[in-house]
């Protein structure tokens, strides 16, 4: 339609402009993106918008290769055969960006194409294709994990939001997700092993757990850290033994919270405890 036509322009717009110019014409075309109320039609339009995309991966701009990220994010939920291994690889590359910002929104869109990545990996019948996809995803992951001790707040609040999400996407005993998840793999897949999947979401949880004990975190982390260990308890009932002493006792472990901070992880708890129950 209409809207789409003129995406179209101010990416061509965008292809001779440089700087600046380039960033607000991209932007704009995003904004445009996001209003139009038929996201199928949006998502056909990234998909073919792709090659011409590919070109801005490298841009001198932190904020033109954020929205790249962003806009292969979108291709590969859309069509994650054609796209997946692209928009892992671009985001994969953001991780290890100085640009806080894009490192942030890297691994939120590793965390956000993980549903998809499993799905495809596993249910594809082209192995090469399925090996591709989730040798690309460990690498990412690896890349976001490290992260943990980021000098931006924001950039560890990511990664510990990714933790919970990888702990929710490879735990199989689920309540109903609406995610793909780990109970969703054939079981007779040749080399993803649901019990390989349902471990390694167990160790990440502890990890996530040894880190909320160890009064390292800063405040502002440590309530993100309590708000996704709830819902990881409450999407995964399996674990919540495992995560409601930790976060019950998180006052004592925390020597370092001041009176105020130790005030806000309270409302935190509380609501953990609505959330889970």
């Amino acid at each position: 339609g209409a809207p789409m036509e003129s995406v179209k322009a101010l990416l061509q717009r965008a292809v001779a402009a440089k700087g600046l110019a380039r960033v607000t014409l991209l932007e704009n075309m995003v904004r445009a993106l996001r209003k139009n109320p038929d996201r199928a039609e949006s998502d056909r339009t990234i998909c073919k918008m792709v090659p011409t995309i590919w070109n801005f991966q490298y841009d001198e701009l932190a904020r033109v290769r954020k929205i790249v990220v962003f806009l292969m994010e979108r291709a590969a939920l859309c069509n994650p055969s054609g796209f997946m291994p692209q928009a892992l690889n671009v985001a994969t590359q953001g991780i290890n960006d100085i640009d806080p910002a894009l490192c942030e929104r890297s691994i939120v869109s590793i965390s956000q194409l993980l549903p998809r990545a499993l799905q495809a990996a596993s249910t594809t019948t082209d192995q090469k294709l399925s090996r591709e996809i989730w040798e690309r995803f460990e690498l990412a992951k690896e890349r976001a994990l490290n992260h943990i001790d980021h000098e931006a707040t924001n950039v560890r609040n990511a990664v510990i939001a990714f933790m919970g999400k990888l702990v929710r996407i490879l735990t199989p005993s689920q309540r109903q997700s609406v995610h793909f998840n780990a109970a969703n793999v054939p079981t007779d897949h040749s080399w993803i092993k649901i019990a390989d999947l349902d471990a390694e979401g167990t160790s990440t949880l502890k990890k996530l757990l040894a880190l909320v004990q160890s009064g390292a975190l800063p405040p502002a982390n440590l309530m993100v850290a309590v708000d996704t260990l709830a819902v990881v308890a409450r999407e995964c009932p399996s674990h919540v033994a495992l995560i409601c002493p930790v976060i019950i006792i998180l006052e004592l472990k925390n020597p370092q919270l001041s009176v105020n901070d130790i005030h806000k992880l309270r409302i935190h708890l509380r609501n953990a405890i609505h959330v889970i129950l």
